[in-house]
Order: structure tokens, then sequence, then C-alpha cells
């Protein structure tokens, strides 16, 4: 059988075009064999199905393999058919896009900018590992080392990325006469102390400055001061509180899978998110941020009774 063999309508039994190509592609992603994706992706366009899942499972291995130009490419194709994704598909290829930039130039500017973005919001771990593993593939060892860095302070025991930190920063050890490799998001001296931080977050906040209030969060998030892990909780409560505002979902549902700890406190301040977004019209949204309170916190009542008051039971029909 081929791998990316491709059955004809005639023969497809299963409801899902292209099931066969999708599954192949998608494990092949996983082994990282790049001739055969890019067969997948021929194939898929000979068949006329979908171009765009095929085309970011070439991004994807392009990025892992070290195809720096080929993903800059694939992001050329696929930038045009995001439009109207969902929100989740375009943070996806958002940063895939700063990824490529940052592989494929050895400027300071995209590595900068990728290092911003990935510190707005908290984030699987997969997000930080694939990041570093492509940043060190191509040599970026100081931007690579700063992702890290970021990750730690979310996932301080994980294995493999402690093994990525070690050999990048024995790479930069190495080298006979280091140069920086991109500049640093630098954070205002003010911002870096505790009380100041958090008095300059709360004026933002009542005052509406939403975006001002989030770029200190984020310049936070990379300075990575002493306080930051013990007060992590007020300020992913804040994260949070801005993202409602900026319209940034992705942001609350990423900082409330962190913040989530399955006690009550942490439970009933993101019961009432979703009860504020409810009240706004925004009723899918804070379902979302419900559902993701009863992943971390099985049957939770506030949060239960107010699943079952937006989804009533349909009344039976009388005879």
């Amino acid at each position: 059988m081929a791998w990316c063999s491709v059955p004809s309508p005639a023969r497809r039994r299963r409801p899902a075009p292209g099931w066969r190509t999708t599954s192949f592609a998608g494990a092949l992603v996983d082994a990282r064999a790049a001739s055969l994706v890019d067969r997948c992706v021929k194939e898929a366009a000979d068949h006329g199905f979908p171009a765009k899942p095929f085309l970011v499972w070439q991004l994807q291995v392009q990025l892992a393999t070290g195809d720096w130009s080929g993903a800059v490419r694939s992001v050329a194709a696929l930038q045009p058919l995001m439009k109207n994704a969902p929100a989740q598909e375009l943070f996806a290829f958002e940063w895939m896009q700063r990824v490529a930039a940052a592989t494929a130039q050895q400027t300071d500017e995209p590595a900068t900018a990728l290092l911003a973005f990935l510190a707005k919001r908290p984030l699987p771990m997969r997000v930080y590992r694939m990041t570093a593993e492509a940043l060190i593939l191509a040599k970026r060892w100081s931007a690579a080392q700063r992702v890290l860095q970021l990750a730690n302070g979310l996932y301080p025991s994980s294995p493999a990325l402690g093994a990525l930190e070690s050999k990048a920063a024995a790479a930069l050890q190495a080298r006979v006469a280091p140069k920086a490799e991109f500049a640093a998001v630098p954070a205002p001296a003010a911002l870096t102390v505790e009380k100041q931080f958090f008095q300059k977050l709360e004026a933002d906040e009542q005052a509406g400055r939403w975006t001002e209030a989030a770029s200190a969060i984020s310049e936070v998030r990379v300075s990575k001061p002493d306080w930051l892990g013990r007060r992590e909780s007020e300020v992913l409560e804040a994260q949070m509180r801005i993202a409602m505002h900026t319209g940034e979902m992705l942001d609350v549902i990423g900082a409330a899978k962190v913040y989530l700890d399955g006690g009550s406190a942490h439970a009933l301040f993101v019961f009432n998110l979703a009860k504020e977004l409810g009240l706004r019209g925004a009723r899918d949204d804070g379902e979302a941020l419900l559902i993701e309170l009863l992943r971390k916190t099985p049957h939770y009542p506030p949060a239960e009774r107010l699943l079952k008051e937006w989804h009533p039971p349909e009344k039976k029909r009388t005879k």
C-alpha cells in the first residue's frame, strides 16, 4: 500500500473525505518524513481535498526538519486560507509563522517578536518544546534559551525542557566569541519591583488602559522577577480580566488552565468570569471556560447549575 494512497470516491466507505490521506499525513508529521508529507500534499491537491490541513502539516514538518525556506513558503501559502479561521487555528498559525521567521532570518527582530508573543500567555509545554527545538536546529541558541526560561517558569520539572536548556547553554558556552543573537525585550525597571508593578496594574485596570496592562504582564513574564512565582495566581487573575476586556479568549482559557488547581477559591474566580461572559452575551466563550473549570474541578455545583440554566432540558410535549 502506498504511504499516501487516496481512495476514489466510488470506493470510499467512510464519511470524511480524504480520511486515509489525512491519517497518513498526520503520522508522517510525527515521523518527520518530509518527502512523504510533500507527496501527501500533492495527492490531496490532485484529488481536490481542502489544502489547509495538509499545508499545516507540511509547515510543521518543515520546522521540525530545518527546511526554513520551505516553511516561509508554506506560511505564505497558508496566509489567505486563514481568513475567518477559528481563534485556535489563528493562534497556531501565528505561532508557526513567527517561528518560521525567527529561524529563517538571522536578525534580531523576528526572534524578539517571537519571544514577546510567547510571553503574552501561559501555553502548553509542547509549544515551548517545539519552538525551542526549531531554534536550536537553526542554531539560534540565545533565542532558544530565552524561550526555555519562559517555559521553565510554568514547567520547572520537565526533563525534556531541561535537556533542551542544557543543550542550548552548552552551545552558547562553546562559542569562542558569543554574540547576542537577538535583543532581549526589556522590562522597565519599575515594573520588576513588586509593589510598583501591582500598583500600576491596578491603576491601568481602573482607567481601562487594557493594552498597557497586558503589556506590563508580558514584560514581567519576560523579566521573571523573584517575586513572580509567589504571586503567580494574582498575575493570572489580572491576565484573565484584561484578556476578557481585549477580547482575547484564548488568553483567558490558557491562563485558566494554569490557574485552576482543583480548589474552590480558584474555581469561584473562573466561574464568575464565565458568568460575566454570559451576561455580556458571549455564552459560547463562557461555556468554554466552564468546561475547562469542570475539567479541573469536576462536579463544581455552581458551574453545573449555570450550564443547565444556559441549556435547559426541552419540555416534553403533551399529547
